[in-house]
């Protein structure tokens, strides 16, 4: 993983001549599988520095996604640019296709979404793998969490944990307190989304996602007080202005 951001890491993992999208590691580097719930970086390689990127992504069904990616950034390894995208729960499974285009270069890819094979949750709009990303918004604007992978037509309760820290990435240790809490419900496909509505009035900070019954790990008979969070943990999201 390149120490630098996004551009080295695409650009380590990504040795290519012309523009590119990369998101698999085998063989073909644009043909990948997604899971529901699930964020992965889609590097966009081979493209001009100081002009965005239109990227376009085509549901099994017809539907059509735009996202705009920024200008490719440079590091150590090279240039590129990252858009973050996840098949979310209800969307279909099948193939995706994916076209990024910026004036006239263009690049093409196909991305196979399929069932997930275990308990998730993410925020809309981080990326788990490879190069982990926070979502960081002004107070005020509404947060998506997904979930995924659970026993269908059930209760799940979410948990919300606050630090005023911005701290992030390397070895860093960030104590966060417990400040909220909500109850979601599991739709019949074993998933659900919750939109979260921040206040323009809500503290700056960063704030750690869980759920209780947890999906995995801590074996406590009731939600913790305080989590301990790293710059690997990936469901979390920041208030910033």
């Amino acid at each position: 993983m390149g120490a630098g951001g996004p551009e080295d890491y695409c650009s380590e993992v990504y040795k290519v001549q012309k523009p590119t999208i990369g998101i698999g590691f085998e063989g073909n580097p644009s043909v990948a599988t997604f899971v529901i719930a699930d964020g992965h970086p889609i590097c966009l390689l081979g493209f001009k520095v100081g002009a965005p990127i239109q990227v376009t992504i085509r549901f099994p069904s017809g539907r059509i996604t735009r996202i705009t990616a920024p200008a490719p950034s440079c590091g150590a390894a090279g240039c590129a640019s990252v858009a973050a995208w996840a098949a979310l729960p209800g969307d279909p499974l099948g193939r995706y296709d994916v076209t990024a285009v910026q004036d006239k270069l263009s690049a093409k890819a196909r991305i196979t979404v399929a069932a997930t094979d275990r308990p998730r949750l993410m925020v809309i709009g981080s990326i788990h793998e490879d190069w982990p990303t926070r979502v960081t918004v002004r107070p005020g604007t509404t947060i998506g969490i997904a979930l995924a992978g659970l026993r269908p037509r059930r209760s799940i309760g979410l948990l919300f944990y606050y630090s005023p820290s911005f701290e992030w990435g390397g070895e860093s240790v960030v104590r966060m307190r417990f400040r909220a809490s909500t109850t979601v419900e599991i739709d019949a496909s074993g998933g659900a989304i919750f939109r979260l509505s921040t206040s323009p009035t809500d503290r700056v900070g960063c704030y750690a996602v869980s759920t209780w019954p947890p999906l995995w790990g801590l074996n406590s008979p009731s939600p913790p007080e305080e989590v301990w969070h790293s710059g690997d943990s990936s469901e979390q999201f920041c208030l910033r202005y």
